[in-house]
């Protein structure tokens, strides 16, 4: 009996055990409560979170996600009144004055919570630690404009005009008051000019197209009263560099260079970046004004080699004239005469070289100044690049037999190098104009899987040129007929290739060619001027080939056409958006978007 008393006791204090241990104490309600709340189920959560403030007064987390769990239900007198306790044990604390306030608003007392908002930012001292508390427990229950009169309030007690420039952009981006947040950026940058580029990143994340007219204005305003301020140039540069507006951009900078006595680095790195967006204008007025310079001028001899460059690019991306290359051959040949040890004088060569030969039909010469550039030697990979520019001049001049040769020993000399299968591409090619359709393939087809995607991209088109229109009993002969007027093309006898494609059309009418025929058409038609030729021919294949493998190619071919030829922004926006939803898996597709962002004003890094 006495036995089986004790066996009862033992059950009873073990239940009772087990019941104390299935509820949570203080510390394991609080995990619990968050996971409420953060569920949204606001009344567990309370009740959880009460219990928890009740058993540690002090818990401030407990406080926080409590009080938050009231103005979700909507029970503002029970915030206040918890906000109330909590300021009774910690009087100092101005985050609990502020919420109490906050459950006034709530419940409708809209002057008594003011009265007391005003009350808190009229008591600030002159210390930083207390400003940037009240303003953050104003920013927590989303009393911004309190926030900012906070810090406000804080510079005029702490007399520094400049201070809180960060927290106050941040608001001012919260509130929408774009004006603001660029001052506070601008003074932000007066008192940590080592933060320009953070500061680029904010602007250029939190501006609309619409806001960069008040960048502008206020950028101008801040350099006027500032004018020994080198970040706000700086930050003018960039602002310009956004705008695609180099020309600005190189005033501005030039500025500085003059100022500081810079080595003219900034300025050609400028006029590289107006090269890449193709305002060659601009970059050859830069470049020369580091010309003018002198040649004790340490970017002096770049700068004379890229105004060269950027001299060439102009005229291949516009309508020149044969006195405009004649022109631009002699200032190579000065340079060249000039600077016979520069570093960069096999390049100059090859594209003196390259000057006579496609645009001046000096084939002769052409040919003569590659020979002996390669043969003076230097670096080899250099060398081997010249032998590739030897080759084309070969194909120029009907010399085949040549162009394989140079061909094959650069591929031969870099086996495994993107110059050795730049030649076996240009090997290839040759092959294809001259009817060796099956050689060029089986050739291709390696070159399928080069490690420069521009070869790869190359060889695949070709390949599918072949595959998709060769049959050895039916079609050699339009395909003979194509590749002989492709050649003509590379040889930029735009007449000749012209009457020549139009031959095969007109012998061969609705082979499956046609595509690839009125694309280099189009080509040709572009490089000549003639754009509304061009666009014809483009929308003739997106009406008969649209489905097919250059439906992409021509409705990206056209828009930029529309973009950059017909400045028709409106029209060339439409064409990339169609290319976008018509094709989705398109290789144009990454271009298509960053160009159509462009057009509609997007700031693009």
């Amino acid at each position: 009996m006495m036995r089986l008393r004790f066996f009862f006791i033992f059950l009873f204090l073990f239940l009772g055990k087990l019941s104390v241990l299935g509820q949570p104490g203080p510390l394991g309600r609080l995990p619990l409560g968050i996971q409420y709340y953060q569920q949204s189920e606001f009344e567990r959560a309370a009740e959880l979170l009460a219990a928890v403030l009740e058993a540690e007064p002090s818990n401030n987390t407990a406080y926080g996600y409590l009080y938050n769990s009231y103005i979700q239900l909507s029970a503002f007198e029970k915030a206040e009144k918890v906000a109330q306790v909590m300021a009774k044990r910690d009087a100092g604390q101005v985050m609990y004055a502020v919420d109490i306030a906050f459950a006034l608003r709530k419940q409708g007392k809209e002057s008594k919570a003011i009265g007391q908002y005003d009350a808190l930012v009229k008591r600030l001292l002159a210390n930083r630690g207390q400003i940037i508390l009240l303003a953050n427990a104003f920013r927590a229950r989303g009393e911004y404009d309190y926030a900012i009169i906070s810090y406000q309030k804080g510079r005029q007690l702490l007399a520094e005009p400049m201070a809180f420039a960060i927290e106050l952009a941040e608001l001012y981006y919260a509130t929408g008051q774009k004006a603001k947040l660029i001052a506070a950026y601008l003074d932000y940058l007066a008192a940590a000019p080592q933060q320009l580029g953070y500061i680029q990143n904010m602007l250029q994340a939190r501006l609309e197209e619409a806001d960069y007219d008040v960048l502008r204005a206020a950028l101008l305003t801040a350099i006027q009263k500032r004018p020994d301020d080198i970040m706000l140039s700086e930050l003018m540069i960039w602002f310009f560099v956004q705008q695609l507006d180099f020309q600005q951009a190189f005033y501005q900078a030039r500025a500085i260079d003059r100022r500081m006595q810079e080595n003219g680095n900034r300025i050609l790195t400028l006029s590289r970046a107006a090269v890449e967006n193709k305002d060659y204008t601009a970059a050859i007025e830069m470049l020369q004004y580091l010309i003018d310079k002198g040649p004790n001028y340490l970017v002096y001899y770049d700068a004379r080699y890229e105004i060269l460059e950027a001299e060439r690019m102009r005229l291949q991306a516009g309508i020149a004239l044969s006195a405009d290359w004649q022109a631009l051959a002699a200032k190579y040949e000065a340079y060249i005469t000039a600077f016979p040890q520069q570093r960069n004088i096999l390049q100059m060569k090859q594209r003196l070289a390259m000057v006579y030969g496609y645009e001046l039909k000096r084939l002769a010469d052409a040919v003569e100044l590659l020979e002996k550039a390669i043969a003076a030697g230097g670096d080899r990979h250099l060398v081997a690049a010249a032998k590739l520019d030897l080759g084309d001049m070969y194909l120029l001049t009907d010399e085949l037999w040549e162009a394989a040769l140079t061909y094959g020993q650069v591929e031969k000399d870099f086996p495994n190098d993107p110059l050795g299968q730049a030649a076996k591409f240009r090997n290839a090619r040759l092959s294809f104009y001259k009817g060796e359709f099956e050689w060029s393939q089986a050739q291709l087809d390696v070159l399928k899987a080069s490690t420069s995607q521009l070869i790869s991209n190359n060889a695949l088109a070709l390949s599918l040129l072949i595959s998709d229109n060769l049959d050895l009993d039916t079609t050699i002969l339009p395909m003979k007929a194509f590749a002989a007027a492709d050649l003509l093309l590379f040889r930029k006898e735009y007449t000749l290739a012209q009457a020549a494609f139009e031959a095969v059309v007109r012998d061969y009418p609705g082979h499956g060619l046609s595509d690839e025929i009125w694309l280099r058409q189009a080509e040709i038609f572009v490089k000549q001027g003639a754009y509304a030729a061009a666009a014809i021919k483009y929308e003739a294949i997106l009406q008969s080939f649209g489905a097919d493998i250059l439906g992409d190619d021509a409705l990206y071919l056209l828009a930029v056409l529309h973009a950059d030829y017909l400045k028709d922004s409106p029209k060339a926006m439409s064409l990339f958006q169609d290319l976008l939803v018509k094709y989705p898996d398109s290789t144009f597709t990454f271009e298509a978007r960053r160009r159509y962002r462009l057009l509609r004003g997007d700031k693009i890094n």
